[in-house]
Order: structure tokens, then sequence, then C-alpha cells
């Protein structure tokens, strides 16, 4: 089993310390394939809130706005990734400006929401940020 939470956008230096701020717990990342950004993956500091939506709220959605408010220019990619054996469910939500701009949910929703980010996935819809190898664990 393999569950990923977090959020992926363009490269931008201010945008990396700021999310720093939010999420201090966090993994912040450079993305070099198949995009170059920025990817933020979750630890959750609210396991005591049990309901996965007010979980969503308190930890991503607010604070998503409130950064896509101060970087306007920039798109941000929130995204939930659950895998069993090779298969795999997204979900997730697109920030840009204040305002959700797009979401998608099912085993396309990840061609769907990376395409905000111009991602084209290949057949096989292989994300390196998602593979176990991932360098998360170089994050600071």
């Amino acid at each position: 089993m393999y569950n990923f939470t977090g959020w992926f956008a363009a490269p931008y230096a201010p945008l990396e310390q700021r999310a720093a701020e939010l999420w201090p717990a966090a993994a912040i990342v450079a993305v070099r394939t198949p995009f170059h950004g920025v990817a933020l993956r979750a630890v959750d500091p609210h396991p005591c809130i049990e309901d996965d939506e007010a979980r969503y709220i308190v930890q991503f959605g607010d604070p998503l706005l409130r950064l896509s408010q101060e970087f306007p220019q920039v798109t941000f990619v929130y995204l939930e990734a659950e895998c069993f054996g090779g298969d795999c469910v997204y979900a997730g939500e697109v920030f840009r400006a204040g305002k959700v701009i797009g979401g998608d949910r099912g085993d396309q929703a990840l061609t769907t929401l990376l395409h905000h980010l111009g991602v084209r996935l290949g057949p096989d819809k292989y994300f390196a940020p998602l593979d176990r190898g991932f360098a998360w664990a170089d994050a600071p």
C-alpha cells in the first residue's frame, strides 16, 4: 500500500519558504521530471481529526487558498493518491489566485490534475514523485 497527500507547483523561490512556514513538518523538494517545480508531501499534523473532509480543510484547503492568493501567478495541484499493488485511485483540486479552478477524482484524475501544470503522462501514467524511490527522505 502506498499513500500520498501533498501538492505540486511551478518553481518560485519565495513560495518554498512560505510553504515551509505553513507546513513545517512536510517534505518540500524540487521536482526535475516530468516537470520542473516544487513538491510538498504532508505529514498529518491532525491525526485526531477523523473526518477526512475536515482534515483536508484544516490541513490543505484553507491554507492552499491563502497561499494561492499570496502567489496568484502560481498554479497549485493538490493530490491524494491511494495505491494497492499497482492500482491507484487519485483525487485532488487545482488552486490559482485564491480560487479552486478544477478538481477530479478516480483512476484518471492524475492525468487531469497534472495537465494544469503542463505535465503529459505516458500510457503507463508514471509520475516520478509518486514512485517509492523518489527522494522525499532527502528533504530537510
